[in-house]
């Protein structure tokens, strides 16, 4: 394992080779003014000490942004700031956060500072009290990223003194071929390989090391996303050691991709602190390769970031102007609201989509004063700030369909910037919505999906049992919805298919078992009494010839082995269905329609089909005007049939505030 010391004198020697960028002698200020007109920045020396526990003392000094420039950027987590202490700057006292300071010890520690003369800061290279100058220097932030000769992200000290999860992970990047090789061909060399890098290591003193790496804030900072995208070279450091960014990403990708299935227990409980690592280790390389050298418009962005969390929540969109299409305009004089309402207009009148209504609602909004909250957001705007700390609040249906064939968006000018008004049409109103959505710890433990799977039940057997769009049976509707949110691929929806009525028997006959405490309701369908067994009962079949297939007279040749013989349905493979409809509500409509959202909508809530946008609006009257609730789908809406006969004179205009 490379130290963080040899790592660092190491890069120090060829990328900083025959620099000579001696700052300036400085007044005692801790901050000139700089030329706003040109793209100017401070450096500062980290002055050398042979005392290790004496106070930091640096020096800042005003340099051109250019090519020729070298110097090293720091990315680190600020911290609490409430939580500060004492460094020395220009000869002025300066309170910095204790992480900020960490990392300064700790480079001054390498003795590298004479040769790596120059690094940037932004909690003391900036002026963080001067709105003007922090809006400026936070436009040149990508510009300063991309001329870098080395950003150092720093994961925090090592209590223990070395971290046994990094030196792991360090193996694995210097074998990793071998482990990919070894991985194809011999399940157990593998894992005989993983186990040798921690040889004399106990295995619960490894787990906590890659646990509390894998938590480390590092990962989840949204300014990371843009240093990580647009670095030259780039050093992740944990106390005293450290691993080039790429090899670390390479490293806990292949941990989070194992087969779970295959591996000892120690490798499983790795691989999923792995996973939690894995989308934020990874993702500035994986956005690198998807975009192929394409530039995202701000919404990809915001989309692609929405976990990574910011300090300031004008942040969430201020850390994308690096890799952005469009100009953001970075002013920290403006509200937080106002950033994103901004932000969302400027998005819909240049590209007329509404995609992003997806994000917001009065569901995915947090009440004033309720941490990271952004305070009067209007409810057609994301609380990106807020939806980056709660990951649950979006929770939405997610497939390769939209209620809208139209993609453009037809937008009516507002003189308020936190009003919307969309072109749509009313395409029913909610009747009614489960309490509570659907939840699943573990296909073994489906006791806590039963309400909701009764729910589908009551509604598939209810009067005539078939759909009022398609003239499907309920059940089978239901089921076409379940595997349309499953997001793995499906046999086509064709009686004619024999995994399609496989797997069809398999989510009917669960449904059927949750409902084995409503007996009056079995035997109303069914006309007897459920029995205790747990295979399939002999009327199965004819229930499910009627209520799924539509026909009691049909000879299924694939369901005749249901009471008797092989195949027969499968308890768990219907589970697994109703898993992709985790956390997700059930409701009904005035016409007989049903659909599945994030929240629960009310008696009186307007579904709504807007145009531009992917799936249908909830909204609510309120006065003279609608509150987007938030978004929903609805089956025998989501592929354009609410279009098909539609024309303009049918549309409205909603105001949405």
């Amino acid at each position: 394992m490379a130290s963080f010391k040899d790592l660092l004198q190491e890069r120090a020697s060829s990328l900083f080779a025959n620099t000579d960028q001696a700052p300036h002698e400085q007044p005692p200020i801790i901050y000139e003014s700089i030329q706003r007109d040109q793209q100017q920045i401070r450096l500062m020396k980290i002055h050398p000490s042979d005392d290790q526990t004496s106070p930091i003392e640096c020096t800042l000094y005003t340099v051109a942004l250019n090519d020729d420039l070298k110097f090293t950027a720091l990315s680190y987590v600020w911290g609490d700031p409430s939580i500060t202490t004492g460094i020395t700057v220009n000869q002025q006292p300066m309170q910095v956060t204790t992480n900020l300071a960490s990392v300064l010890r700790h480079i001054r520690a390498t003795a590298v500072c004479p040769v790596m003369a120059a690094f940037w800061a932004d909690a003391i290279c900036i002026n963080q009290a001067d709105i003007l100058e922090k809006n400026h220097q936070v436009r040149l932030m990508a510009t300063l990223y991309q001329t870098a000769s080395l950003v150092l992200s720093w994961m925090g000290p090592e209590p223990s003194g070395k971290s046994i999860a990094l030196q792991f992970l360090y193996q694995i990047a210097n074998r990793r071929d071998d482990l990919q090789r070894l991985k194809e061909s011999s399940s157990e060399r593998f894992f005989d390989l993983l186990q040798s890098f921690i040889n004399g290591i106990d295995e619960e003193s490894a787990l906590e090391s890659m646990d509390v790496l894998t938590s480390n804030g590092l990962f989840s900072r949204g300014w990371v996303v843009q240093e990580s995208y647009l670095a030259k070279s780039r050093l992740m450091v944990r106390g005293q050691e450290a691993i080039d960014a790429q090899d670390l990403a390479g490293s806990v990708q292949l941990l989070s991709d194992l087969n779970l299935a295959a591996m000892p227990e120690f490798f499983n409980k790795l691989s999923r602190c792995a996973d939690r690592m894995y989308v934020m280790s990874t993702s500035p390389f994986s956005y690198k390769k998807a975009l192929n050298g394409g530039t995202p418009t701000v919404a990809s962005l915001l989309v692609l970031t929405q976990h990574f969390q910011v300090t300031d929540p004008r942040d969430k969109v201020y850390c994308l102007l690096g890799m952005a299409r469009e100009t953001i305009d970075v002013d920290y004089g403006s509200p937080a609201q106002d950033v994103y309402c901004s932000t969302m207009r400027e998005y819909a009148n240049r590209t007329s989509t509404l995609h992003l209504l997806d994000f917001a609602g009065l569901e995915s909004h947090a009440p004033d004063g309720v941490e990271h909250a952004v305070p009067n957001l209007p409810s057609w705007v994301p609380d990106w700030h807020f939806l980056s700390h709660n990951k649950d609040k979006n929770r939405l249906i997610t497939q390769n369909r939209t209620a809208s064939k139209k993609p453009h968006a037809q937008l009516t000018p507002v003189t308020l910037l936190n009003h919307l008004a969309v072109a749509g049409v009313r395409l029913d109103i909610g009747s009614w919505s489960k309490q509570s959505p659907i939840r699943f710890v573990a296909a073994a433990e489906i006791s806590t999906g039963f309400p909701f799977v009764t729910a589908l039940w009551t509604y598939a057997l209810k009067d005539d049992h078939k759909h009022p769009a398609s003239g499907t049976p309920r059940l089978r509707a239901l089921f076409d919805a379940a595997l349309s949110q499953d997001g793995k691929k499906h046999h086509v929806a064709s009686l004619d298919d024999k995994e399609y009525i496989l797997q069809g028997a398999s989510f009917v006959y669960f449904c059927y078992l949750v409902q084995t405490a409503d007996d009056a309701l079995m035997k109303n369908v069914v006309g007897s009494s459920l029995s205790d067994s747990r295979e399939p009962p002999t009327w199965f079949k004819s229930f499910f010839a009627k209520h799924f297939v539509g026909r009691e007279d049909i000879s299924l040749d694939v369901l005749s082995g249901f009471e008797t013989g092989s195949p027969r349905p499968n308890k768990m493979a219907g589970a697994a269905l109703l898993m992709g409809l985790q956390d997700l509500y059930f409701f009904t409509t005035e016409s007989g329609y049903f659909g599945f959202c994030g929240f629960r909508i009310g008696n009186e809530d307007i579904i709504c089909l807007i145009r531009g946008s992917f799936n249908l609006a909830v909204l609510r009257k309120s006065g003279s005007h609608f509150l987007l609730v938030g978004m929903c789908w609805v089956y025998g809406f989501m592929d354009g049939e609410a279009e098909e006969n539609l024309d303009d004179s049918q549309l409205e205009v909603f105001e949405i505030h």
